[in-house]
């Protein structure tokens, strides 16, 4: 069965993976436009000033392009060597073009600088986010730990200044007088008694009663 023996009315069904154009690539790109993808002008001006689009829309027939209508038309047996040369030619400049399409477009989309820095900005907004959290939770969990060391700190601190205080108001040492050895626990009972007791004319007992018996003898 010739290819020109298939009617037009029935296309002719292939299998989507025997075709470059049914490839993981193109149909992760959904239709780039040229002004988009980063390529060299030869290739985006080859492909864009191409007239053989035949086996885009009837999946390699061998068919001749109708400049005049613009509508696929069956090729005679003659020619149909040639059509098929050309269709095999178009197949592989179409998977070749759209191969580099398709890699400039994943190239574009890995290097774009405002997607690099978007994305930088947002890891980085992530991490902070992260810590915060953790450290929240870090604190939520061991609060009680802190409490705790906070407490025994302020005591810590209490007490060294309470034994500053204890020294600066520790009391004064006991007051002795010189002559008697009284002690005394003020400065100002210390001097009314020394007054007194300084001008004081030292006597004794013994004196009093051996007078009391020299009088009792001679009387």
């Amino acid at each position: 069965m010739h290819f020109a023996d298939i009617p037009l009315s029935k296309p002719c069904l292939n299998n989507p993976p025997t075709y470059p154009w049914s490839s993981p690539i193109l149909s992760s790109i959904a239709n780039p436009s040229l002004c988009d993808i980063v390529s060299s002008p030869s290739s985006v001006s080859s492909f864009a000033s191409s007239d053989d689009f035949a086996f885009m829309n009837a999946y390699c027939l061998p068919i001749q392009q109708n400049h005049q209508f613009g509508s696929p038309v069956a090729a005679s047996p003659n020619q149909q060597p040639l059509v098929e040369s050309q269709n095999r030619r178009n197949v592989t400049y179409a998977s070749l073009v759209i191969g580099k399409l398709g890699i400039a477009q994943l190239i574009r989309q890995q290097t774009d600088p405002p997607q690099i820095i978007h994305r930088k900005q947002d890891k980085g907004l992530m991490a902070r986010v992260l810590s915060r959290s953790k450290k929240q939770e870090e604190r939520e969990n061991h609060s009680s730990d802190a409490r705790d060391a906070i407490k025994s700190a302020l005591r810590r601190r209490m007490r060294r200044r309470e034994g500053r205080v204890q020294k600066a108001l520790r009391p004064t040492p006991n007051l002795i007088c010189s002559k008697c050895n009284t002690t005394f626990n003020h400065s100002t009972a210390l001097m009314m008694h020394e007054a007194t007791c300084l001008n004081q004319v030292p006597f004794k007992l013994s004196d009093f009663f051996v007078e009391d018996v020299i009088d009792d003898w001679l009387f």
